[in-house]
């Protein structure tokens, strides 16, 4: 078993490669010729005292995990999030089903991770909305009123 400790996405990376190639020469459950099978769980809501050995106890009657990452800020300080892998699907459903238990006195959330590494942008962001971004406030601006009528014939209104 291999727990852990992630502290900067630099280091997250470095691990996941490692991990990757560990992963895959361990895993064979439903893997094609060359497929890695992951059987990754996202837990939230984790009480900030938890650690990695905490966290793999409380899983440990799910099956067998191969990590345990739990995730820190940059001041170290715990996320309140961490991701299991285990060595089935079994190992994976049987996490699932303690979505909503009690750890360390907070109920925790438990879902199958989907994604891997950083969230990709997707181009879209928070956008101006329809019609917005289009007035221009002039105030009490000297000469706002030559300029209210400059802009007005520059930019001809549909009103």
């Amino acid at each position: 078993m291999e727990l852990r400790r992630r502290t900067s996405d630099a280091d997250g990376a470095a691990d996941a490669e490692a991990w990757g190639s560990k992963a895959r020469a361990g895993e064979s459950e439903g893997a094609a010729d060359g497929e890695a099978q992951e059987f990754k769980a996202h837990v939230g809501e984790l009480p900030f005292s938890a650690n990695e050995t905490s966290i793999q106890e409380f899983f440990e009657g799910c099956g067998d995990i191969f990590q345990c990452d739990l995730l820190y800020t940059h001041d170290g300080k715990s996320r309140g999030i961490a991701f299991v892998n285990f060595a089935t699907r079994a190992g994976l459903e049987a996490a699932l089903k303690l979505n909503g238990q009690t750890f360390r006195g907070r109920a925790i959330k438990v879902s199958e991770a989907v994604g891997h590494g950083k969230r990709e942008r997707s181009g879209k962001g928070k956008g101006k909305g329809k019609d917005k971004g289009k007035d221009i406030e002039l105030g009490n601006l000297a000469g706002a009123e030559e300029a209210r009528i400059e802009l007005g014939e520059r930019f001809k209104r549909k009103s």
